[in-house]
């Protein structure tokens, strides 16, 4: 099934604004190419030993990234 349009995205639906945001980030964070785009983006954690790691996954077109900031760990 199709699971995103292209020139479209989840947060285009929602609030525009805080979509951009995500998108800024996005981009600083993880420096892929510009003809990457975000399409989603959620809150999250990932378990690592006993300690959950809070931090965000982006879905762009071809990756699935997580970005997490933890007492000045990255």
């Amino acid at each position: 099934g199709l699971i995103a349009e292209e020139g479209t995205s989840a947060g285009d639906e929602e609030d525009p604004e805080r979509f951009r945001e995500a998108v800024l980030r996005f981009e600083r964070l993880f420096g892929l190419p510009q003809r990457e785009k975000l399409v989603t983006y959620f809150s999250c954690s990932y378990w690592r030993g006993r300690v959950p790691n809070q931090g965000w996954i982006y879905l762009s077109t071809n990756f699935l990234c997580f970005y997490s900031y933890m007492l000045g760990n990255e």
